[in-house]
């Protein structure tokens, strides 16, 4: 079965300008990172940027080893959901066989990995894939909503040590992992039986804001030099 990977960077975000256009080293972009370890994993039968960035529309306008989709107006506002993008990338190539979401803003996947991944995919055993992190200290007993100035908390909770706690696990952005007829069947990226790709918390910085930025060139150093294991 075919796999194809849909890489989307939108122009218009608020919380960093040109978020996909960043760049963790001083010369590669968020989209360059993602579509060169995509390449480099040799595991894709096509590999499709969709995008309303005009430098990168004629970046790789041109380029052989990439489908590119300019993204239609109503896909480009901040209110576009992510699944209607991909969606739409599904529908106007007729694609069929399996879809890996592929987003830059989550940077530290690797080639090894993909290749790791794609057995797994192919045992058929699973009908979608999600890439995971464990919640750490933002566990759901920790959570409270707040009202009228007074807290109650989501789940009763005697305060039990974070040792004690149930184990519970967070999507973190870095692979989303379906057939394409599922999701158009289904409306959704998660359906069942779903396989939990569990993280480490180092692959999981997910580039919302400026700290996450921050945190992120850290990450590259700590990572380029050997430092994160």
């Amino acid at each position: 079965m075919r796999h194809i990977a849909i890489i989307p960077a939108r122009a218009g975000s608020k919380s960093i300008i040109n978020k996909n256009l960043i760049k963790l080293d001083g010369k590669e972009t968020l989209v360059d990172r993602a579509v060169r370890l995509v390449k480099e994993s040799k595991i894709f039968n096509q590999i499709i940027l969709t995008t309303d960035i005009p430098t990168l529309i004629e970046q790789y306008s041109d380029n052989k080893t990439i489908t590119l989709r300019e993204r239609p107006d109503n896909l480009c506002t901040d209110t576009a959901r992510m699944f209607d993008t991909i969606k739409e990338c599904i529908e106007h190539f007729k694609l069929n066989g399996w879809i890996w979401l592929i987003q830059p803003t989550s940077p530290f996947r690797t080639p090894y990995q993909m290749r790791s991944i794609k057995p797994l995919v192919n045992s058929e055993a699973y009908a979608s894939f999600i890439s995971v992190v464990d919640v750490g200290a933002y566990h759901p007993n920790r959570v409270y909503k707040r009202k009228n100035k007074k807290l109650f908390p989501i789940i009763k909770t005697n305060f039990d040590n974070k040792q004690e706690l149930p184990e519970l696990f967070i999507r973190n952005g870095l692979y989303y992992i379906f057939k394409a007829k599922d999701l158009i069947k289904h409306q959704t990226f998660y359906v069942t039986p779903c396989y939990g790709l569990v993280c480490e918390e180092h692959e999981s910085v997910n580039i919302d804001g400026p700290r996450d930025f921050e945190l992120a060139k850290i990450t590259f150093k700590e990572l380029t030099y050997g430092r994160v294991h």
